[in-house]
């Protein structure tokens, strides 16, 4: 009978341990999903931010554009006269 308990009890302890490394493992998964989140929330924040810069960025070069127009303008403008 007491090595039927013993078996048991070593069953048991084998079970509790089987159940810790469950659990550690869960544990490792919820951090690993959260970190996952984390980055995907980082990557759609720099993707919003990427497309904001190209935004500027054409506006940037169309008034460059209308500024170099500009420039043409005044330079025929001011063509004829001579100093």
């Amino acid at each position: 009978m007491q090595e039927v308990a013993a078996v048991l009890v070593q069953a048991n302890d084998a079970v509790m341990s089987v159940n810790a490394g469950v659990d550690d493992i869960t544990a490792s998964v919820n951090e690993q999903m959260r970190a996952s989140q984390d980055i995907s929330r980082n990557v759609e924040s720099i993707a919003s931010m990427a497309e904001a810069n190209h935004s500027n960025v054409q506006g940037a070069v169309h008034a460059v554009s209308m500024m170099e127009y500009v420039a043409e303008e005044l330079k025929k403008s001011v063509a004829h006269f001579k100093v």
